[in-house]
């Protein structure tokens, strides 16, 4: 067992300090992971409908029917991940370079266009394709979110955590957004099939490495206390930690709204700007900006976290701020240069307001496991943000297949000229429809009661008890 490994929680008297090394292998994970998340999530749909020419409501289909396949098995995946034994200073870390890969590849794999006029085979392959990335892609998330549970105790070490997590994830989110369609050109030049699929193979590739430091070299310091020989419990009895437990059932409805809205301006991005902005690949520009003020919030967020004591209250006025401004840029224009610069502007805000959210949603999921330990015995990490991420996911899947559905209905058909009907349709999901769905999200925090204060009582009574 690793130097300074402990089995149960310390009092939570005294603030720890996570090291910068074990921050950096630990967010390797993120950096990773990102683009097998990132790729099917933000082009997939305009890759099958625009350039395989699948149609748009059997795409949204497809959407749906994956994400809720993949929702519903992430509960079973984090009992499953929970029950791993630890393998010396390991215990979730060891999933994540042996999914990742597979990840990877199913990524480079949901880009592969089959010869001929797409059909049913083509319509199989890449939902089959599409249902298998679903799992495997959650078999690493699942565990790398638990393993801050593990890393540290401490309430605000968590959020800084969780602050390095969204910074590394603005920075890939800006260098995906900023070369994914270039190389696609650069790639395949007019043969877009070959340059998505080939463009797809360059990132998985080079992220390998980044797996294995995440796997070989984070320290998972508080693992639960070894059982006794034969006790077991049963496979599903963590089901029972959800019962009456509001602070998990608030994030999984924080987040199911999260996914909902990331749904729809995820879809709408690329149409947005193909039909409205005039150029597909001012996608990318503004994707930039806003993943920009995402680094830029997560680096402030991980500052000042030793100063907030409810974590709560700063998600719920930085979603509130975010939903705003989602309905200011619904009245902007971006037909000129200084009309995109304004409201590139306005997209980096809005990527201030949704992170600060982020990171805080993220780091009240592991404070979840202490109280679930004092409240049902049961140390339940990889369960609860697997229940939190299938909110996420269903949010996701619901959105793009209702998207993709309305799209259908308007009998879209890619080109030029769209009625103003479509147009509308864009505007809308890319700006109104998220900003209400957000509103609800800052809402649904308000059910999650645990601050500072209250963590750290949990943490003494785990002590006091031994669990």
């Amino acid at each position: 067992m690793a130097e300074n490994q402990q089995t149960v929680a310390p009092s939570g008297s005294t603030e720890e300090t996570v090291s910068i090394k074990q921050r950096l292998a630990w967010v390797c994970g993120v950096f990773a992971m990102i683009i097998p998340f990132n790729l099917p999530s933000g082009y997939l749909n305009f890759f099958w409908t625009d350039i395989v020419r699948i149609p748009a409501g059997i795409v949204g289909t497809f959407l749906m029917v994956s994400k809720l396949w993949d929702a519903l098995n992430d509960p079973i995946e984090g009992i499953i991940i929970d029950r791993t034994k630890a393998k010396g200073h390991s215990r979730y870390g060891r999933w994540i370079f042996p999914a990742g890969l597979a990840s990877n590849i199913l990524t480079v794999l949901c880009f592969v266009t089959l010869p001929g006029e797409p059909g049913a085979l083509q319509y199989i392959y890449s939902l089959g394709v599409y249902f298998i990335f679903q799992v495997g892609y959650s078999c690493v998330e699942v565990p790398h979110i638990a393993m801050i549970s593990t890393m540290t105790t401490d309430y605000k070490q968590r959020g800084v955590l969780t602050a390095w997590r969204e910074t590394t994830s603005g920075i890939m989110l800006t260098i995906v957004a900023r070369t994914f369609l270039p190389l696609t050109v650069i790639f395949g030049g007019l043969n877009l099939n070959r340059g998505y699929f080939l463009a797809a193979l360059f990132y998985a590739v080079i992220t390998v490495p980044f797996y294995y430091i995440c796997t070989h070299y984070t320290q998972e310091r508080y693992l639960p206390p070894p059982k006794a020989e034969g006790d077991k419990e049963p496979f599903f009895e963590s089901l029972k930690c959800l019962k009456g437990n509001w602070p998990a059932i608030s994030l999984f409805f924080a987040h199911l709204t999260w996914g909902l809205s990331g749904a729809f301006r995820g879809a709408a991005g690329m149409y947005f700007w193909t039909y409205i902005g005039g150029d597909t690949l001012y996608t990318a520009i503004n994707g930039t900006w806003r993943s920009f003020g995402g680094i830029i919030s997560a680096i402030f967020v991980g500052i000042m976290m030793k100063y907030i004591t409810s974590k709560r209250n700063l998600a719920i006025m930085s979603w509130v701020i975010c939903a705003a401004l989602y309905v200011g840029m619904y009245f902007m224009p971006v037909n000129t240069d200084g009309a995109r610069l304004a409201f590139n502007i306005v997209s980096m805000l809005q990527g201030i307001a949704g992170s600060v959210g982020r990171v805080c949603l993220f780091s009240m999921m592991p404070d979840c496991t202490e109280y679930t330990i004092t409240k049902y015995g049961l140390r339940s990490s990889a369960f609860i943000v697997a229940i939190v991420n299938l909110a996420f996911k269903f949010g996701l899947s619901f959105g793009q297949g209702l998207f993709g559905w309305l799209l259908g209905s308007m009998n879209y058909v890619p080109g030029p000229d769209q009625p103003s009907a479509v147009i509308l349709y864009f505007r809308l999901t890319m700006n109104i429809i998220p900003a209400v769905i957000t509103l609800l999200g800052a809402l649904a925090f308000l059910g999650f009661t645990l601050d500072k204060s209250s963590h750290e009582a949990a943490l003494r009574k785990i002590a006091e008890e031994g669990k």
